[in-house]
């Protein structure tokens, strides 16, 4: 990879230990070295989030309790250190509502399928994408 590309950071909702699908996620977003983990709220449970945040090498500061927590704090970091995209391994019924308030909040999302629950939910959230410019 060259050196003088930066890498995008990259922020985890879900996914905590035992979570297979969210360990794909991550391993394909690791194959051409151009994403970068830097923040999560993995799981609700607390020890899970915490366990998982340790494993993937975070520090403790950047494993939030949940996505509203991280969301917030996220949006107020300097711009070099703050989280550039959100990927969101949660259960379905759980993906519009978070996609829809991290575009909000100037995040780029990337949600495993599916994006929504019905169209009203999916046309909903196309307007967010719309006005976001995300």
């Amino acid at each position: 990879m060259n050196a003088a590309i930066p890498k995008i950071r990259m922020g985890f909702v879900g996914g905590g230990e035992g979570a297979f699908i969210a360990q794909a996620h991550r391993q394909a977003a690791g194959l051409d070295g151009r994403f970068e983990l830097v923040c999560g709220a993995f799981s609700r449970d607390a020890q899970n989030n915490r366990n998982t945040g340790a494993a993937l090498g975070l520090p403790a500061s950047r494993c939030y309790s949940d996505w509203q927590q991280m969301l917030e704090a996220e949006r107020v970091l300097p711009a070099e250190q703050r989280m550039e995209l959100l990927v969101i391994v949660t259960p379905n019924h759980l993906h519009a509502p978070i996609a829809s308030q991290a575009l909000s909040a100037g995040f780029h999302v990337f949600s495993e399928k599916p994006a929504a629950l019905n169209l009203a939910e999916l046309l909903a959230l196309k307007d967010v994408v719309e006005r976001s410019g995300r």
